[in-house]
């Protein structure tokens, strides 16, 4: 099973990769990570930036997920206005 990393230890990885303090192989080593995952993790944040690193099995950190859920109760409830105002007219 693939040893999971924080986010922030992935952004850490991706950013020394791209500073090229020293060659891939080294930071990965260095912070214990295959290098297969640093060039996915880089290729995720050039795409998306921070977010987009997220948790390892896809699902965005907690912030985005609370950001999401606020939206969908945002959205239901301009639906339920629309329909009470459409009532009244």
């Amino acid at each position: 099973m693939p040893k999971k990393h924080s986010l922030e230890k992935r952004l850490a990885v991706v950013l020394a990769g791209l500073r090229a303090e020293d060659n891939i192989r080294e930071i990965c080593k260095e912070h214990g990570v295959e290098v297969k995952s640093y060039y996915r993790w880089k290729n995720a944040f050039l795409d998306g930036g921070k977010q987009a690193l997220g948790d390892e099995d896809g699902e965005p950190d907690a912030r985005v997920r609370d950001l999401e859920a606020e939206n969908k109760r945002l959205k239901e409830l301009v639906a339920d206005l629309s329909i009470e105002n459409h009532l009244l007219k």
